[in-house]
């Protein structure tokens, strides 16, 4: 895959793009993103303060947080014939991971259609499968919901803000499935303990830490996994 390729695409063209090869277990992911944020940023001077923090696109670069995710899935998951949601996907690097691992569908959300395009394009690359399904929703998870349960949920620092936490909790109660599960990595930030102190109280869970290298740095991250208790039963 390369950036040629990928700048036949109307949305994906209209950036500098750059490719990263990330690397797993068993082999590695090749990704497109924007060269940098920071056009993005400069763009965004007409917006007021509040409305400039809302639209922040933090989308476009390749965090630690998503490459570890992409690690620890294949590393330690077993997705070959599941379905998958990554939230607030960014560039998809965590639903391209579960792609490449053999999911029989990935479902990316995103507040931002960019961001969306990029995921896609990221996934259909790198699928193992053809027939994997790769579906893109533009989403608000503080007001909508999903019309379906998935197997495995997944997320990489998206707990920086603590009004997104309730949404989230109530997100993830409603679109996993009874014996899936759902994993969140981020950098070790203390705006996200409370989140995981919630979480731990509705479903069975287990947090480890870890160290990932990207793209030149070692980054401290920490997984947790969240599996609903074996009693627990849908209203």
């Amino acid at each position: 895959m390369s950036v040629p390729k990928a700048q036949q695409d109307p949305i994906l063209r209209s950036f500098d793009l750059r490719r990263c090869k990330i690397s797993l277990k068993g082999g590695r992911l090749s990704v497109v993103a924007p060269t940098s944020m920071e056009p993005l940023v400069a763009k965004m001077t007409e917006l007021d303060d509040r409305r400039r923090n809302e639209r922040m696109p933090f989308w476009a670069e390749v965090w630690p947080s998503s490459v570890g995710l992409a690690r620890c899935l294949a590393k330690n998951a077993q997705l070959e014939g599941c379905s998958v949601l990554e939230l607030g996907c960014g560039v998809g690097v965590g639903g391209t991971a579960a792609a490449w691992l053999g999911a029989a569908s990935v479902d990316f959300v995103d507040f931002f259609e960019e961001a969306l395009a990029f995921a896609s394009f990221n996934a259909t690359m790198n699928r193992r499968h053809q027939a994997t399904e790769i579906t893109t929703r533009l989403f608000d998870w503080t007001r909508d919901r999903l019309d379906r349960r998935f197997d495995q949920i997944l997320a990489a620092d998206v707990l920086y803000e603590e009004r997104y936490h309730e949404p989230l909790l109530a997100l993830v109660d409603q679109a996993l499935e009874a014996a899936g599960e759902a994993w969140f990595v981020d950098p070790c930030r203390t705006t996200a303990d409370p989140f995981f102190e919630a979480i731990g109280e509705r479903f069975s869970i287990e947090v480890e830490h870890f160290e990932t290298t990207w793209p030149e740095r070692s980054c401290d991250l920490r997984l947790l996994r969240a599996r609903r208790h074996s009693s627990q039963a849908f209203a």
